[in-house]
């Protein structure tokens, strides 16, 4: 109603951090050891206040919907009366109604470190370097929703409160052997090992929500080796293979349920009906609620990582350098939503049951997804990062220094469950390279550029972010209704293989900022602009309530900072 007026929402957010440690050195074995021992301490706590939410309670007992109590039972209430055009709705019938939604959410962290490094023996190619630590990190947070939005009883999107904590032990060890050094065709060559032995515990999450009342437990044990040679005194030839392994994070787990209202395409309610659907559906919005959240069922992810590049610093260009590498990344058992759409299509066009015991289905009409993070297949990248640097010769009116890093995406394919797990899993996989669809952005190329300034006590920058183009698919219901919004309605959309495709054009933003530094008092003025020339972000149609991706591109307009940092 207009006369309640807009749901207004702010938030104040404090964090603080305190950081404490000690190092030191000694001798042993006519080496020098280094040590350290840390403590780290984090605080996240928000409270957030929203207003204009109705209490659907008690705006059914105003409307003496039945079921409920009377209106005339209850005090201070006063029919509402939605009938009687704008203006009627009076600010005593709103104060029955109307809440404020009162919610704080905190994280807490504390992480104990301790490390030990130096030399075993001294080798012919070198000293034999050693290092070794151990970690203790707990992590615990909470969220506490306004009683009235987690009971359901609210306009706007339900809330679970929540709370669950995490630990971890971990240990590691790491050589560095230099293998030959100073010979022909070998300036260096150097391995370096290592292995993390890791040990994780967490419980928590909604109250009857499954395995909130179980605590889980993991172990991983990881391994690094890098390879380093150096043929002449200009080139660098490194190679890279390790494992990874990630325990889910506390908003992984412990994330409380709450809805969620994204744009969705029912599969069953076209014509003719296929075949998976039990029966023919109707959709009359092109919004379908979905509960979101974290699952304290998750199982941590695993990677294997493979890398091999160059780096060349010529003599005949001093102040240059260029690098090459090439990456091969496999994420397995990723930590992720699947999306809703995905799990309509793979019950009812896949036969995939699990999914479909997470659609709810009222009258032919579905009423909720359920869409909570889980370990999908997991996900395959490829790709080529390049990068160079160039400090030219010193002028009279300054230094000057440009760098370009530039990535190539190859392959970013993705693999999630579609099909019943008997008699054997099964999954389909999907080239992402080029595309942008619920599960992000994917452009094949991206690079930031860079010219820098040093003059004294004066300096300035002028940093250029590229972010290449992409295609999305243009959904049924946008080809039916908005086929101008579509670039491409008869093109072939890789990820679905349905024709439509919309072009998200190549984006260019420009960020310049300038120093000042007052060495009398030690103080540092800087001044800049980011996006520079007000580059709009492109129009995307996966885009949520939005349109365009804000954790992608940059929000709207052009912003101007200041920032003044005093040493003492």
């Amino acid at each position: 109603p207009v006369e309640s007026g807009q749901r207004l929402f702010s938030q104040n957010v404090e964090t603080s951090q305190f950081a404490a440690g000690f190092k030191g050195y000694f001798n042993l074995g006519g080496n020098e050891w280094d040590w350290d021992v840390n403590y780290v301490y984090g605080n996240n706590y928000s409270t957030t206040l929203t207003t204009g939410l109705f209490n659907t309670e008690r705006l059914a007992t105003a409307l003496d919907s039945p079921g409920v109590a009377s209106c005339a039972s209850q005090s201070n209430c006063v029919p509402f009366n939605i009938f009687g055009g704008n203006g009627s709705i009076t600010p005593a019938m709103l104060n029955y109604v109307l809440y404020e939604d009162h919610s704080i959410v905190a994280v807490n962290q504390r992480d104990y470190t301790a490390n030990l490094n130096g030399s075993l023996a001294d080798l012919p190619a070198g000293p034999l370097g050693f290092a070794f630590g151990a970690e203790y990190l707990e992590q615990d947070g909470f969220s506490h929703p306004d009683a009235t939005t987690s009971t359901g009883n609210t306009s706007g999107s339900v809330t679970q409160p929540t709370d669950g904590r995490t630990k971890t032990n971990a240990e590691y060890v790491e050589f560095d052997f230099p293998l030959v050094a100073d010979a022909p065709g070998f300036k260096m060559l150097d391995l370096d090992v290592a292995n993390r032995w890791s040990q994780f515990k967490w419980f928590g999450g909604a109250p009857g929500q499954p395995g909130s009342t179980t605590v889980h437990t993991a172990n991983a044990s990881t391994a690094r080796a890098a390879l380093k040679w150096q043929p002449l005194d200009t080139l660098l030839v490194r190679a890279s293979w390790s494992q990874g392994f990630r325990a889910p994070s506390v908003s992984d787990l412990f994330f409380g349920h709450s809805d969620s209202f994204p744009t969705v395409n029912d599969p069953c309610a076209v014509n003719p009906t296929p075949a998976g659907c039990p029966s023919h559906h109707t959709q009359p919005n092109a919004q379908i609620k979905t509960t979101i959240g974290g699952n304290p069922l998750l199982e941590p992810e695993k990677a294997l990582s493979r890398s091999i590049g160059f780096v060349y610093n010529p003599e005949f260009l001093p102040g240059f350098d260029f690098s090459a590498d090439y990456y091969k990344i496999e994420l397995n058992n990723q930590i992720t939503a699947i999306a809703p759409q995905t799990i309509l299509n793979s019950c009812y066009l896949a036969n995939n049951t699990a999914n479909c015991g997470k659609i709810t289905v009222n009258g032919g009409i579905i009423t909720n997804i359920l869409d909570t993070n889980v370990n999908i297949g997991g996900t395959r990248t490829s790709g080529v990062d390049v990068s160079t640097h160039y400090k030219l010769p010193s002028t009279s009116v300054g230094d000057f220094k440009v760098g370009l890093d530039w990535t190539f995406l190859k392959s970013f394919m993705i693999t999630i469950p579609t099909g019943n797990a008997l008699p054997l899993p099964q999954f389909s996989s999907t080239e992402l390279a080029g595309t942008t669809t619920s599960f992000g952005g994917f452009p094949r190329q991206k690079a930031n550029a860079s010219l820098t300034w040093n003059y004294g006590d004066w300096s300035a920058s002028w940093m250029v972010q590229y972010i290449g183009a992409m295609y999305e698919g243009c959904t049924a219901r946008t080809l039916a209704t908005y086929t101008s919004q579509c670039s491409d309605p008869t093109g072939f959309y890789l990820p679905t293989g349905g024709t439509g495709r919309n072009h998200v054009g190549a984006t260019t933003y420009h960020d310049v900022q300038a120093m000042f530094h007052a060495d009398a008092i030690n103080t540092d003025f800087t001044f800049g602009i980011r996006n520079l020339f007000d580059k709009n972000p492109p129009a995307v149609l996966t885009a949520f309530a939005n349109s365009f991706l804000p954790a992608f591109y940059r929000v709207p307009g052009r912003e101007f900072y200041g920032r003044i940092s005093v040493k003492f």
